[in-house]
C-alpha cells in the first residue's frame, strides 16, 4: 500500500503544501514584526519631535507618502 504510486504522489502533494503553507506563514509573520518594529521607530521618532500628538492613522498616511 506504501509504495502504490497513488499513495506516494498524495504523501508528496501533502507534503508540498504544508511546506508551502508554512513558508507563506513564516514569511507573513516577519512581514508582520518588521512592519511592527517599524511602528515602534516611527512613534519613538514622532516623540522627539514637536509633532508627538500625531496619530496612527497619519503616520501610515506620511509613509505611503514617502514611498
Amino acid at each position: 500500500f506504501f509504495w502504490s504510486p497513488g499513495f506516494i504522489s498524495v504523501y508528496v502533494i501533502e507534503r508540498s503544501a504544508s511546506l508551502l503553507f508554512y513558508t507563506v506563514y513564516i514569511l507573513g509573520t516577519m512581514h508582520i514584526v518588521n512592519a511592527h518594529l517599524l511602528d515602534k521607530q516611527n512613534i519613538d521618532t514622532e516623540k522627539n519631535t514637536t509633532h508627538g500628538h500625531n496619530s496612527r492613522n497619519e503616520l501610515s498616511q506620511n509613509r505611503m507618502n514617502q514611498e
